[in-house]
């Protein structure tokens, strides 16, 4: 009976665990390289830092909230992007456009 508690307190800690992985980021820079045949693409962020992103397989690219594809952004696009990490890649999830 006593073990009924302990496996729901580990089942607890296994999902806050997922959960917390798992969670949004946000970055904002200047386009750099794109190479949508990859669907990779790379950016300069306001410290100089150079950061290369993996589409997601469900991302979204908007430029000027309409809904665009990675074949439409630019060079030179300022960019900011809702991503997350899974092991050392950075997978956007939504890239956004203004021009």
């Amino acid at each position: 009976m006593n073990r009924l508690p302990k496996l729901g307190l580990a089942a607890m800690l296994v999902l806050l665990l997922s959960a917390a992985s798992a969670r949004a980021e946000y970055a904002t820079g200047t386009v750099t390289e794109l190479f949508p045949d990859q669907m990779q693409f790379v950016i300069v962020d306001h410290e100089g830092k150079m950061l290369t992103f993996k589409m997601d397989e469900d991302a979204q690219v908007y430029i000027d909230d309409r809904p665009a594809v990675l074949e439409d952004v630019m060079t030179g696009d300022r960019v900011e992007i809702i991503y997350r990490v899974e092991e050392a890649d950075l997978l956007a999830i939504e890239v956004r456009i203004t021009r």
